[in-house]
């Protein structure tokens, strides 16, 4: 009943998370180390084109988690974007599959960026931070 009512309460987070703008998401690496992220959540078909569109800047920890129906290969430019930024892609169930360091587009056609499999997920921030925290094989997100 315990675990019952604690995969309730995740779901119900969970699903909190995604209905709501502002939210953390928690990165945890394989060696049980975590990084928190605090996100505009982007879950509409308008939310997600518009994503990060000509911010001057992105606070140290932010970022943008984007929401999809369903699990499909994503496919990300810049346009419209003044500042880099890394994306990364997780899975249905939170499981990292690839990432992207993303160069801002200034002429078309802009540059695309896919992910290497089909994901649910993706999450973009300042650049350089997946080299900085190694994000890579084994990392998921927390719901």
């Amino acid at each position: 009943m315990k675990k019952l009512l604690l995969a309730s309460a995740s779901l119900f987070l969970f699903a909190s998370c995604i209905q709501n703008s502002d939210r953390s998401i928690i990165l945890r690496a394989p060696d049980g180390s975590v990084f928190s992220f605090v996100v505009e959540i982007a879950d509409t078909s308008e939310e997600r084109a518009r994503g990060l569109m000509e911010r001057t800047e992105l606070p140290k920890d932010h970022g943008m988690f984007f929401v999809f129906e369903t699990q499909q290969v994503l496919h990300f430019w810049l346009k419209n974007t003044l500042i880099p930024l890394d994306i990364f892609f997780f899975d249905a169930d939170g499981n990292f599959v690839s990432m992207a360091t993303m160069e801002p587009c200034k002429v078309d056609p802009c540059r695309g960026y896919s992910s290497q499999k089909e994901v649910r997920y993706a999450l973009e921030v300042n650049a350089g931070i997946g080299k900085n925290i190694g994000i890579g094989s084994g990392w998921k997100f927390l719901r």
